[in-house]
């Protein structure tokens, strides 16, 4: 196997970095795990980020530019919003960047560095979207209205079928057909 260069270890650190912080948040990661995972040590991962922290942000940064990147993939030649769906669906149920996603989101409530990283990656996404199906801005804000209603079906366990009218049939049986009430109140009947 060739050694890898430090850009190389770079991208595998960051690869390990959205799985682990998207299992367990910024908090519950393990940098052992992260430099486990990338083939290296922990003291070379402190080499090239200098605190989980650091670490943490590098990983938001690389789940929106990812986000990013795999929209514009899926846009070759004359994209619509049937097809930049589809793609986000195979992202949504490919599990880390929405674990992330959703570590981001709910820690940018009261962590301002965490909330601008955020801010500017959906703002980055927004103004892709946008460029690349060249809609008015309620179609984009439709689209990622559809996108944030998936994370929620997602982290929820719903299983989400591709297309919106099956995602819209699948959740209306699911809805009518799931208890709502806690376990010991069904029991208490």
């Amino acid at each position: 196997m060739a050694r890898q260069n430090a850009d190389q270890r770079r991208e595998a650190v960051l690869r390990a970095a959205v799985t682990e912080f998207g299992r367990f948040g910024q908090d519950g990661a393990s940098t052992t795990a992260i430099a486990q995972g990338a083939g290296i040590s922990q003291g070379y991962l402190f080499r090239l980020f200098p605190s989980k922290r650091a670490l943490f942000l590098a990983a938001v940064e690389r789940a929106f530019q990812e986000t990013e990147a795999a929209l514009r993939r899926s846009a070759d030649g004359s994209p619509t919003f049937p097809e930049l769906r589809r793609r986000y669906e195979e992202l949504v149920s490919g599990g880390d960047l929405l674990r992330l996603q959703l570590h981001v989101y709910s820690g940018a409530l009261e962590d301002a560095e965490c909330q601008e990283i955020a801010r500017r990656g959906f703002i980055r996404l927004w103004r892709t979207v946008a460029e690349l199906t060249k809609a008015p801005a309620a179609e984009v804000l439709d689209f990622f209205a559809h996108g944030m209603l998936l994370n929620v079906l997602a982290a929820l366990g719903f299983p989400l079928p591709t297309g919106r009218n099956a995602l819209a049939s699948s959740f209306e049986t699911w809805a009518a057909d799931s208890p709502v009430e806690p376990p010991e109140a069904r029991s208490a009947w």
